[in-house]
């Protein structure tokens, strides 16, 4: 035991004459089982009276420290720069597969790639998914830069415009998950896909839509959905639109005389003033008087 106290006193390049001497080994970084405290306390290069009754040698050992979570001995062994982009894409091909990885940087051992990879656990895409959570811009940044094709992003994007939010129907074209769907759309839905500012234009609107909203509103209300399938121009923020900024600002008896609209479509028109007969046809049209029947001469 004599060899053993002088290892210590080795290791830590201090003198073991008191017990405060063992207390200070013992509270720093050596962990000592209750048999080696013991047998050291009981030896006679120890000044010490205590006896240490209290001690049940058949019980396991206490650690006689304080866990820390981040000492600054690992320090040393962060992976930093290069080295941890390099890490950080390893985890994202191999998962939790720490074989794989540690083959991959051999320079390091197993004890720096496990550190490392708890260190940074919860930065990998896997468990971003998993958390219960918002997700920031970069971890979805993250994502979709790895687990998304060029193709795959072309093929949402074209089937976007026919089945918009609906996730499930992407799946027959995109084999993904509808998590990742789902990820992928709020991605297209904040950078990709820019609002267009439409603005509201009466001169869009014919005569004869302008009287078949006149009509249907009476009946439909602001059912747009129902009311959009006897405008197949149109959609229901055209039919929103339209409601909003023109025909809820007019009266009750503006409303109504929209009912009456109608849009003539006339084959030809000449000025009031000076008209050319045309052989061709059997009627003209006058600006002043309307459709003329030709004589037959």
């Amino acid at each position: 035991m004599n060899s053993y106290i002088n290892q210590i006193e080795d290791n830590n390049k201090i003198n073991i004459k008191t017990e405060n001497d063992l207390n200070k080994i013992i509270n720093e970084d050596n962990i000592l089982d209750t048999n080696t405290i013991y047998n050291i306390t009981n030896t006679s290069n120890i000044d010490t009276n205590k006896e240490y009754n209290n001690i049940n040698t058949t019980k396991t050992p206490k650690l006689m420290i304080e866990e820390t979570t981040i000492k600054d001995d690992f320090n040393s062994v962060k992976f930093v720069g290069d080295e941890l982009k390099e890490f950080k894409k390893l985890v994202l091909k191999f998962k939790n597969n720490l074989d794989c990885i540690h083959s991959n940087m051999k320079n390091r051992s197993m004890q720096d790639i496990v550190y490392n990879y708890y260190l940074n656990k919860n930065k990998t895409h896997n468990y971003i998914k998993k958390k219960n959570r918002r997700i920031s811009d970069k971890e979805m940044n993250l994502i979709i830069d790895k687990e998304w094709t060029q193709e795959e992003k072309d093929i949402f994007h074209l089937k976007y415009p026919i089945f918009g939010k609906n996730v499930s129907k992407y799946q027959k074209f995109i084999l993904k998950s509808i998590k990742d769907l789902r990820i992928y759309l709020l991605c297209y839905l904040k950078k990709i896909k820019k609002p267009e500012a439409k603005k509201f234009n009466k001169k869009d609107w014919s005569k004869d839509e302008q009287q078949l909203f006149a009509v249907f509103y009476s009946y439909y209300n602001k059912k747009w959905g129902n009311m959009v399938e006897h405008f197949p121009n149109k959609n229901k923020e055209d039919l929103k639109m339209y409601f909003n900024k023109y025909f809820k600002l007019l009266s009750v008896e503006e409303q109504r005389f929209e009912t009456s609209l109608r849009e003539y479509k006339l084959e030809s028109r000449t000025d009031p003033v000076l008209h050319v007969k045309n052989k061709d046809r059997d009627y003209e049209y006058l600006e002043l008087v309307g459709l003329l029947k030709r004589s037959v001469m």
